[in-house]
């Protein structure tokens, strides 16, 4: 199979959904309108409170104008009576406008619930307490109704990204008085971005506070109107856009990079509504061997692939950096060949600050390698960066790891804890990572690495994929090959990366074994014995 090539493998119940949903008249004006007055934005990059960079963004301070504020007022409005109505009823209600964005739509939203049959005073905070006027003697932080004890209020803000403003609004109410009960919070729009530790921060706002969040448009509703409007003609003047023709702001790429960062960042919720792209596997064969180029000359690396290339089960080679360190990945592909699957393991990539993500996928694929090992070992804001850029990007393999083969690695005695690991993978699987890099030399991590990575399929609604495990350790440090099959299970493919094992070399000046091909087919032969599923020639299609 051609570097690179994905292809989407959604269920297909969810692919009929997602082509099938379709938002009510007022959802998809208000997303139209958000678009056209430059509120929501969906192709310049920016840095998010978060620090993650992104296109999608959405700024409440557009709407500015009179017959904007009232749309955004029913919206709101609507969103309160929907979700919270029968919780109203009776109640003395208060509508607290958040600081910054949600204090400029208080008071419009409480005239719009008047309208639709619900009567709330309105109000806000004051940066510094009120001490004179009707203030003196009894200084207030309140602009409008001061809540005050049996009071229903309802937080009103534009979208969550951290959940901090939220609960600072939650803190100055209850200074007042601990017997004022804030039901929710009712926002513009919810981003359905999960945080560090996997929750979205309305998730994790609510478990806090025990405050619920409502949105009046979601992701999911941005996604489902981008794949609306790409259904339309495209408008031949955006100035007089008639009925039925698409919003000139719409364009595929629009909507690539937009579903690329939800699939990343997104939560389970979104990556359902939107659908999963799976990256489709590097290999046809069921099982194999992938040679690790480590230690290599050039002319070493270019003598190992000739000799092994044809071996029926080789199936690609791991070039480290000490190889691109000496010639550049160019100068690998070319001795490769065009049709050689080469995987790049820069010391596992994933070390170093997200804005590198991108730098590094551009690189690789300039010299038409990209199928990149990725061990996320600076957090989970790298691993998403990295599933984001190569959603972006387009064309690029990630091969998801995180646990390394040698001893002492993991807790007690390394850095990382078993959780922590695990964690890596299930990241991995729900961006659609299929490929992942396990230990050989640890059997027992790698059972509990496969059930948590089907688990999150699962979730997804994915329960029988076939995925791909690669796994260095065989040979020379010492893994089991018959130990690696059972701990994967019969129904996923596994491939051996060894290196000492098939070159020969156990130091570095040692020459390479004349019989590299031999050492391969062996390798192959006792996974074969173990698999009891023979080997089929690739045809020209096949690796095509």
């Amino acid at each position: 199979m051609a570097d690179g090539r994905l292809a989407t493998r959604t269920a297909e119940r969810r692919t009929e959904a997602t082509a099938a949903t379709r938002l009510s008249e007022s959802k998809w004006r208000f997303i139209d309108n958000a678009i056209n007055i430059g509120a929501l934005t969906l192709s310049d990059e920016k840095e998010l409170k978060s620090k993650r960079k992104c296109k999608f963004f959405f700024n409440m301070g557009a709407y500015s104008s009179g017959n904007a504020t009232h749309e955004l007022a029913l919206g709101y409005a609507e969103t309160i009576k929907e979700r919270f109505g029968s919780e109203l009823q009776g109640k003395h209600v208060v509508i607290y406008g958040v600081p910054e964005k949600g204090v400029g739509f208080a008071v419009a939203v409480a005239a719009a619930l008047s309208t639709i049959g619900v009567d709330a005073d309105w109000c806000f905070s004051r940066k510094v307490p009120k001490e004179h006027g009707d203030a003196t003697g009894k200084p207030t932080e309140f602009v409008g109704a001061t809540p005050k004890a049996g009071d229903v209020v309802i937080l009103l803000d534009d979208v969550i990204t951290t959940g901090g403003t939220k609960e600072e609004a939650e803190a100055t109410i209850h200074k007042v008085s601990k017997d004022i009960k804030i039901i929710g919070c009712v926002l513009v729009l919810d981003r359905q971005e999960v945080g560090l530790n996997g929750k979205t921060a309305a998730k994790e706002f609510e478990e806090k506070t025990g405050i619920r969040i409502e949105a009046y448009v979601t992701a999911s509703d941005i996604n489902s109107y981008l794949l609306m409007e790409l259904e339309k003609p495209e408008a031949k003047d955006p100035k007089n856009r008639l009925p039925g023709e698409r919003n000139p702001a719409v364009t595929p790429t629009v909507l690539l990079d937009f579903q690329s960062y939800m699939r990343a960042y997104g939560s389970n919720e979104a990556i359902i509504a939107i659908g999963m792209i799976l990256q489709v596997p590097i290999f046809n064969e069921r099982y194999g061997v992938i040679p690790a180029c480590d230690g290599l000359t050039l002319e070493e690396f270019s003598g190992l692939v000739e000799k092994t290339k044809n071996v029926l089960g080789v199936v690609g080679y791991k070039v480290g950096i000490d190889l691109i360190n000496q010639v550049g990945l160019k100068a690998i592909r070319e001795v490769a060949g065009p049709d050689v699957i080469l995987i790049v393991d820069w010391q596992k990539w994933g070390g170093d600050i997200p804005d590198m993500n991108l730098s590094v996928i551009r690189g690789a694929k300039a010299a038409k390698i990209v199928h990149l090992i990725n061990f996320p070992h600076s957090g989970p804001e790298t691993q998403r960066s990295a599933v984001y850029r190569a959603l972006q990007e387009g064309g690029v393999t990630i091969l998801g790891g995180a646990w390394m083969t040698h001893t002492g690695f993991e807790a007690p005695i390394g850095p990382f804890t078993e959780e922590y690991l695990l964690n890596a993978y299930r990241i991995w699987a729900r961006s659609g990572i299929t490929t992942f890099i396990v230990p050989a030399t640890k059997p027992d991590a790698v059972k509990k690495i496969v059930k948590v990575v089907e688990e999150e399929f699962a979730k997804l609604g994915l329960e029988n994929i076939q995925l791909t495990f690669a796994s260095p350790g065989i040979g020379a440090q010492g893994g089991d090959t018959k130990a690696l099959l059972d701990a994967i299970g019969p129904r996923h493919r596994v491939f051996a990366i060894e290196g000492r094992a098939i070159t020969g070399r156990n130091k570095p000046e040692d020459p390479l074994a004349a019989d590299m091909d031999k050492r391969a087919t062996d390798a192959v032969e006792k996974m074969r014995k173990l698999v009891s599923i023979p080997l089929e020639p690739r045809t020209a299609e096949a690796s095509a």
